[in-house]
């Protein structure tokens, strides 16, 4: 296995359009401004240099280069976050493969785990425009902080289901990937919309961070409609097998020696502020092995 030379792969890419991938840019002056999205950014605080190939919030002091960035965003181990970028650059260096951490998959699935990666961002950036306010409202009003919500990526479906799926299209995802992602639901011939339109999200992570289903809450009491419902089963997502929060309490239960189950994903999320990480929820779900 050949050394991998991360330095080359760093000035090799632009981290302009690795960011932009994640969060919208503008062009400011010599460089790009954007929100970021390691804080509660309300004005564009998050600056991009092109030509130095770093990125600055001179807000909440968040910094580095097109690695960290990618592994602090996703919550990666930091080899996937280099192929990650590769991946998003269209960049094959030998050697790489090799170094990556986690099961292989079908390119299908990798192709689901990227529309549902990017939905999540998605859902997520909802919250911080018009179209989710009330959303918002309703989080802040059960005591959850922005830092919190940006945390868990928790976000909203607009109640327009075919938002979310136009926006995929324009991400160049089929609408049979759509639905085969568990998110897209035909309700008439060769129409499409997400099932969990007007709903908060929660996403559901494997043991690697990454999204693979969602759960969507409704709003108001009075809606008739089911008070949780999940995405489907998919090639990625089988429910007797995921936990809430799994992958956030894995890394904290060895310190903790011990992990807390509850059922409801506010209950992990009320514990984590209270200093217990090692908690999982089961939403519901027997446990197995």
């Amino acid at each position: 296995m050949g050394k991998v030379d991360f330095d080359q792969i760093r000035r090799q890419v632009n981290i302009v359009q690795i960011i932009n991938n994640y969060v919208p840019l503008a062009r400011h002056g010599s460089g790009y401004v954007g929100l970021c999205p390691f804080h509660n950014d309300k004005n564009p605080s998050l600056q991009v240099s092109q030509e130095k190939q770093i990125y600055k919030c001179f807000s909440c002091g968040a910094a580095g280069n097109v690695f960290t960035f990618v592994q602090n965003y996703e919550k990666i181990p930091f080899i996937n976050a280099v192929k990650k970028v590769c991946d998003i650059a269209g960049l094959k260096v030998e050697g790489l493969e090799e170094k990556e951490e986690g099961p292989s998959f079908s390119r299908l699935e990798t192709k689901l785990m990227q529309l549902l990666q990017d939905l999540t961002i998605y859902y997520n950036y909802q919250l911080k425009v018009d179209i989710g306010s009330e959303a918002l409202s309703y989080l802040h009003s059960r005591g959850l902080t922005d830092k919190e919500i940006e945390d868990f990526k928790i976000g909203f479906a607009p109640s327009d289901g075919h938002l979310t799926v136009k926006f995929l299209q324009s991400k160049a995802y089929s609408l049979d990937e759509i639905i085969s992602a568990g998110v897209g639901v035909e309700i008439s011939p060769g129409e499409v919309v997400d099932r969990l339109r007007g709903r908060l999200i929660f996403p559901l992570t494997d043991t690697y961070g990454r999204p693979i289903a969602y759960s969507g809450r409704r709003l108001k009491k009075e809606d008739s409609e089911q008070k949780y419902i999940n995405t489907p089963e998919t090639l990625l997502f089988h429910k007797s097998d995921v936990l809430y929060n799994y992958q956030q309490a894995l890394n904290h239960a060895r310190q903790e020696e011990a992990v807390y189950v509850v059922e409801g994903f506010m209950d992990a999320i009320t514990l984590t502020r209270v200093g217990l990480k090692a908690v999982v929820a089961t939403m519901g779900t027997a446990l197995t092995n």
